[in-house]
């Protein structure tokens, strides 16, 4: 690796992504930051405080944590990406390594946006992004990769172009609006990025269905409880393996999501809950 790399601070979207790496290539943890959020579900608020985003997000995924009921980000005061957000200004490159997928996209949109509001240097913001592993099999999220994969395909650190950096705030933007109009304004022009574009595709299936009033993964899981047995984890392992590999949530949300479909104070569950 070039000085440049060994100098860096990365950022990657999860805790197994970090393991990897520091298996991989080595990195030092003080030279690591995880993303202390999964960034691409549940609520995104439109706001420029940064204590204001932290306590929705974290109400949110304290709700879908179920054995992590008090979760806080201060658990990742040593090394998550807002608790160390100053670490950003510091002169030195900062790689953000990423998959197609919704969530790692988004998570260089959230980078493209720290960088323009604490108006630091563009240029020393790269990407490294890994496409597919063969021909026919996507890769979803860094996590995913071996340690030797990483070893022999890692691409090279490249920066956005201004371009880039552009439609990813614009990205962040439209993701954040109340506004649905915002999303089809977005997909109507497309992108130069087709990879951003295509990830941001997948949010117009979080609305509802006009035939069944659901959002694909709803409509995922509850095809997995009629075809996958009547265990709430294989439901959520077939629902993860077969959904669109731009937009995977964890199994925490998918959980949480087939909670709500059997919740008992609707008037007609679409499913039953037991255990």
């Amino acid at each position: 690796m070039n000085s440049k790399f060994d100098q860096a601070l990365h950022v990657v979207s999860s805790e197994s992504a970090a393991g990897t790496l520091k298996v991989a290539l080595g990195i030092p943890r003080n030279r690591l930051l995880i993303s202390e959020d999964p960034l691409s579900y549940g609520p995104a608020p439109a706001t420029d405080d940064l204590l204001d985003w932290r306590l929705i997000r974290e109400k949110f995924l304290q709700g879908i944590y179920l054995d992590w009921p008090d979760f806080t980000m201060d658990h990742y005061s040593e090394n998550g990406l807002l608790n160390n957000i100053t670490s950003l200004a510091k002169d030195k490159p900062i790689i953000v390594w990423a998959s197609p997928g919704l969530g790692e996209q988004l998570l260089i949109a959230w980078l493209t946006v720290l960088f323009d509001r604490l108006n630091l240097d563009f240029s020393r913001l790269l990407v490294i992004q890994f496409e597919c592993l063969k021909p026919n099999q996507a890769i979803r999220a860094v996590a995913e990769l071996s340690p030797q994969y990483i070893q022999q395909n890692s691409p090279d650190a490249r920066s956005l172009s201004g371009q880039e950096v552009d439609e990813y705030l614009q990205a962040w933007r439209t993701y954040t609006s109340s506004d649905p109009k915002d999303l089809i304004r977005l997909l109507s022009r497309k992108l130069d990025n087709s990879t951003l574009f295509n990830a941001m595709r997948q949010l117009v299936y979080r609305y509802p269905s006009v035939e069944t009033g659901l959002c694909r993964h709803d409509e995922d899981l509850l095809r997995n409880t009629g075809t996958h047995g009547h265990v709430a984890a294989r439901i959520i392992g077939q629902t993860m393996g077969s959904g669109d590999f731009r937009d995977i949530p964890g199994d925490d949300y998918l959980f949480y999501r087939l909670q709500r479909l059997g919740q008992s104070h609707r008037s007609r569950p679409l499913l039953i809950l037991t255990g």
